[in-house]
């Protein structure tokens, strides 16, 4: 049960447009949390597949929702940002899942943390299997040439939105970039890797729907150029010349064309008919 209470340690925003089901998988995870001390913030962007009926079934455990028009992804969670009254702020979007019942209370019962930022590992789930995605122990600006930390394990002060402002939602993609860019990389802000799978997302899930990821690049090249001299923009430059960058458009290409989604089911399969199920592990938290 989420209780709305003073003193909230953890706002939990969820965004939705048109995904009913991974918006119950994603309220159903929520609501078994045994951490108490958090409230629940749903924005939706006026669905009209259902999605307002089961936000309606759950109203009473629901602290705060609305459901209208929005301009994106980012114009919806700095709605979400604008209702938080918690010291940490974690977006779980619609089809993102919580790893355990008990993730949040392993990570905040009984402890304070000085860190403005916290974040975890994060899991892709295809079928019964989760693929790992490892995120960085140390960050530098090369880290986000080729990674980033999820906004589904990451767990921000909600004080750093009103130091360093909100999400900038005329980016569609890289908003997460830019934020990260202004508060870690130029400004120092303290982070904290916690050793524990934090959350599981849907390979199908609302990060895979609607994004042109073509823009991708110029989205991130407008965010280098508007924060760094030329020198650093050469280096990211050099770096997506070397190959390591269109390698990793072509991902996002085959991402967004399910194709890589589709063969590794096909993978998970043909792994599943001959007896070789795997439980997957969850890193204990230090």
């Amino acid at each position: 049960m989420i209780l709305s209470k003073d003193n909230l340690k953890v706002s939990i925003i969820t965004v939705n447009l048109n995904n009913c089901q991974g918006l119950y998988r994603t309220i159903n995870s929520i609501l078994k949390q045994s951490f108490v001390s958090s409230e629940f913030i749903v924005i939706d962007g006026k669905s009209s597949d259902g999605s307002i009926s089961a936000i309606r079934k759950f109203e009473n455990q629901i602290t705060s929702w609305v459901s209208e028009p929005d301009k994106g992804i980012y114009s919806a969670m700095n709605k979400g940002i604008a209702r938080a009254k918690g010291e940490y702020i974690v977006f779980l979007n619609s089809g993102d899942i919580f790893a355990s019942d008990t993730v949040l209370a392993d990570i905040f019962e009984d402890r304070e943390y000085a860190e403005s930022v916290l974040y975890g590992e994060i899991a892709c789930a295809i079928g019964k299997k989760y693929y790992y995605s490892k995120v960085p122990e140390h960050i530098t600006l090369a880290t986000y040439f080729y990674s980033t930390i999820p906004h589904q394990s990451a767990f921000i002060k909600r004080e750093l939105f009103d130091r360093f402002g909100l999400y900038n939602d005329d980016y569609r993609i890289a908003a997460d970039l830019d934020f990260w860019i202004r508060t870690i990389i130029l400004s120092g802000v303290t982070y904290r890797k916690l050793d524990c799978l934090v959350s599981i997302r849907e390979a199908d899930g609302i990060s895979d729907e609607g994004f042109d990821r073509n823009i991708v690049p110029e989205e991130n090249l407008s965010i280098y150029r508007k924060h760094f001299p030329a020198p650093v923009v050469e280096d990211y430059l050099n770096w997506f010349g070397s190959g390591f960058g269109p390698n990793r458009l072509f991902i996002n290409w085959l991402l967004k064309r399910r194709i890589l989604t589709r063969f590794l089911r096909l993978l998970y399969r043909i792994d599943h008919s001959f007896g070789r199920k795997r439980e997957a592990k969850k890193p204990p938290l230090s």
